[in-house]
C-alpha cells in the first residue's frame, strides 16, 4: 500500500478497458488516479486546455464526466461493487479552471438497497467548491452488468479480479 496524501492511500493503475475517465493507456483520457480515503476517494488532477469550454475554463461535459468517475470509484472501493449511474445531478457553482490542481472526491450519501447516492464535487486546494454532482447508482448482479456493458462472463471476472479484489486488501489494511 502506497500512502501519498496524510491517511489516503493511492490505488493500484487499474482500469476498465480503455475508460475515458480513469484508463492510463488510453491517450485521449483523463488518466485520473484514485486515492482512498475514510469516507470515500479523492482524485488530485490539473485538467489540461484540451479540454476547455472557454480557454482556461473545462468544459461542462468534461466536468460531468470527472463527477461521474469519482462517484463510481467511490462505490467500487466502498463496496467493492461495480455500479451503474442511474441518475446525477449537477450544479456548476463556479468555473473550474483548466492547468490548475483540483480535489476531486466522492462520499456515499445514503444506500437503499442496491441503490447508492453519491455527492462528489470539484474543490480548490483551499476548498471552494466550484461543481458537485448527486448521483443515484444501482447495483447490479454480474448478469445485468453483462448485458448492460456487452462484456463477456470471462471479461467481468478478469475486471473484478483486476480491479476489485486488489481494493478489498487495500481498505483492509487501512
Amino acid at each position: 500500500m502506497t500512502q501519498e496524501k496524510s491517511s489516503r492511500w493511492l490505488l493500484p493503475k487499474r482500469a476498465f478497458g480503455d475508460c475515458f475517465g480513469c484508463a492510463p493507456h488510453n491517450t485521449k483520457g483523463l488518466k485520473l488516479r484514485f486515492w482512498l480515503t475514510e469516507e470515500g476517494c479523492e482524485s488530485y488532477h490539473a485538467i489540461p486546455k484540451e479540454y476547455c469550454g472557454f480557454t482556461g475554463l473545462v468544459h461542462g461535459g468534461i466536468i460531468a464526466t470527472i463527477l461521474d468517475e469519482v462517484a463510481a470509484w467511490t462505490i467500487i472501493t466502498q463496496f467493492f461493487r461495480i455500479g451503474i449511474t442511474a441518475q446525477a445531478k449537477v450544479k456548476y457553482l463556479k468555473p473550474v479552471p483548466t492547468e490548475e490542481e483540483l480535489i476531486i472526491k466522492g462520499n456515499i450519501r445514503e444506500q437503499t438497497g442496491k441503490q447508492i447516492v453519491v455527492l462528489s464535487q470539484i474543490t480548490t486546494k483551499d476548498s471552494t467548491v466550484l461543481a458537485e454532482a448527486e448521483s443515484k447508482w444501482l447495483l447490479p448482479d454480474k448478469t445485468m452488468l453483462q448485458k448492460l456493458t456487452g462484456l463477456t462472463a470471462e471479461e467481468l471476472n478478469y475486471i473484478i479480479d483486476e480491479v476489485v479484489e486488489p481494493l478489498k486488501k487495500i481498505r483492509s489494511e487501512s
